[in-house]
């Protein structure tokens, strides 16, 4: 089984402070290290898994970003990927944007390495959250899709999926190829181990550039989105609270009283 997961670098969330670029209206993460956003985490895991349980599988994972990508996809490899490609091209690129070049990327991968019987997407990204790039993905590629999978397996010739819903989990089988956007797991992602992130540093990351693709770099982009940002702002700080020390209960609640009148809340 050959299967290839799409995965995102996005600035490591406990180390970014958002900040917006006037003029574009997108966010700053230049000068903020990089992670792989957590829902393709989980996706890449679960694709592993599957590779583990069917004999003679392969992972290949897929990234549309800037160059310093290639240590995420290293990390990547490290934990039981196989083969690791890049696309660099124009940033700000919109999700229509996104779902082109990657379809455009996957279908050149199978020209050398042969169709793929699984893709994998995270549901979303958690620097954007608008869980449209892997139907979109999906559409563009003509495959059937199953969307908020929190595990899979193959039975036979199909691909059992458990998927969550609004009333708890179903179950939906489907033949392959197909595409699949996964939520969060009962398991947590694993972690390489000091041979394994030392044999993905020596391991190629195969680049691919828009011109190989047949994407015209005017389509994508910023000067090719579909979706026009009329206004963004940075997220309100939160103001330090206020701690009531005193031991006594009465002249707490005093205190508590009298700040709350200050505030005109009560």
């Amino acid at each position: 089984m050959k299967i290839i997961v799409c995965v995102k670098q996005i600035p490591d969330p406990e180390q970014f402070v958002a900040k917006i670029n006037p003029e574009t209206k997108t966010l700053i993460r230049a000068g903020f290290p990089g992670v792989i956003n957590s829902f393709d985490g989980y996706a890449l895991e679960m694709a592993v898994r599957l590779k583990e349980s069917v004999e003679g599988s392969t992972v290949s994972v897929l990234a549309m970003s800037t160059p310093d990508a290639k240590s995420m996809l290293q990390i990547c490899l490290s934990v039981g990927a196989d083969k690791a490609f890049l696309v660099t091209g124009p940033s700000g690129s919109d999700t229509m944007g996104t779902s082109l070049i990657l379809a455009r990327a996957i279908r050149k991968i199978e020209e050398e390495d042969g169709p793929f019987d699984a893709i994998f997407c995270g549901r979303q990204t958690t620097d954007g959250y608008t869980g449209f790039v892997g139907p979109a993905l999906a559409e563009r590629l003509a495959l059937p899709q199953v969307t908020f999978v929190t595990d899979i397996s193959a039975q036979e010739q199909l691909l059992q999926a458990k998927r969550e819903n609004n009333n708890g989990f179903e179950i939906i089988e489907v033949a392959a190829p197909a595409l699949f956007t996964v939520t969060k797991t009962d398991y947590e992602p694993r972690f390489p181990t000091v041979r394994s992130r030392l044999a993905s540093l020596k391991a190629p990351v195969h680049n691919l550039d828009l011109a190989g693709l047949g994407v015209d770099a005017d389509t994508v982009g910023l000067k090719g989105a579909k979706v026009e940002v009329v206004s963004v702002s940075e997220p309100e700080q939160k103001r330090a609270g206020v701690i009531i020390t005193v031991e006594d209960p009465g002249e707490a609640a005093a205190q508590l009283g009298k700040l709350l009148n200050e505030k005109n809340l009560v």
